[in-house]
């Protein structure tokens, strides 16, 4: 069996997205899908485990049921980072670690869905990053890379790094007003470089949205207003440090926007609201 490793050369490019996009399409396929994130950098604790945020969320959501420790073995937390950059023998035995963890998971599975860490180079200096991993169980990697204006470079760079490893690419994030350019000129660019595109999504604010009940609940602010707007989605974020005239002209410029008014009286809070005209009055009135 080889693994698909779906890496990126930056947070936030949509590969955990892609890892259960793939992954249920497989399920539904009937086929038996193993997941694991060799290496976490975004670490929490479960049931008193070290785990990774995205490891334990995506696994929940593919109901895998292998043990966490399984699923990322390499936590990097300040402990692992001041060890690993004190003494050279503290990693010696990380990546046999993620190997044994892997053909634990891959026993009975059809295909293993691998994750990987925030870039291809995180856990370098541990002897972990993606190549290394790729190398000891011949993964073959896809790239999730966020379309920006030094896309070519990064892809030429991943590609060096990865060497054969890399299957190809998947830009995501793509600005509708960059899709000729990237259809005309990147894509053929990176084809006779000997990287395949696999596909280009668009952007689209909605799939980065979050509802209003969700960003109340994460930041602990009041809803003053508008409460039956909770399940909104929010696509734009703004922060209002002006009088409520100067700020309504601002406001009414975007569409589903979600704004912070900082009052400071003997306090400080922070106020989330699903935006309609009356709100800045209303917040005026409230605590003036």
């Amino acid at each position: 069996m080889i693994p698909l490793f779906f890496i990126s050369n930056q947070p936030f490019s949509g590969k955990s997205s892609m890892c259960v996009g793939v992954g249920k399409l497989f399920t539904e396929k009937g086929l038996k899908v193993g997941y694991m994130k060799p290496l976490g950098t975004l670490p929490t604790r479960v049931g008193g485990i070290n785990t990774d945020e995205d490891a334990q969320y995506i696994s929940n959501i593919l109901d895998v049921k292998e043990e966490l420790e399984d699923i990322c073995p390499i936590v990097l937390t300040q402990h692992y980072t001041r060890e690993g950059l004190k003494d050279k023998s503290f990693s010696k035995g990380f990546v046999d670690l993620i190997a044994k963890a892997y053909h634990r998971i891959q026993k009975g599975k059809d295909i293993v869905i691998l994750e990987g860490a925030k870039s291809v180079e995180d856990g370098y200096f541990l002897g972990i990053s993606s190549d290394k991993i790729c190398e000891k169980l011949g993964a073959r990697v896809i790239m999730v890379i966020k379309y920006s204006s030094e896309i070519v470079d990064q892809v030429l760079y991943s590609k060096e790094f990865l060497g054969d490893y890399l299957s190809g690419v998947i830009i995501n994030w793509v600005p509708r007003s960059q899709m000729n350019y990237l259809e005309e000129l990147i894509v053929p660019f990176l084809t006779k470089k000997g990287i395949e595109v696999f596909g280009y999504i668009a952007s689209d604010k909605m799939l980065s949205s979050v509802s209003i009940k969700e960003m109340s609940k994460l930041l602990g602010g009041q809803i003053i207003c508008a409460e039956d707007k909770v399940n909104e989605l929010v696509e734009t974020f703004m922060v209002g440090a002006m009088g409520q005239e100067q700020a309504l002209k601002f406001f009414r410029m975007s569409i589903n926007i979600i704004q912070s008014i900082l009052y400071c009286n003997n306090f400080f809070s922070i106020f989330i609201t699903y935006f309609y005209p009356e709100f800045i009055l209303k917040c005026h009135n409230k605590f003036h």
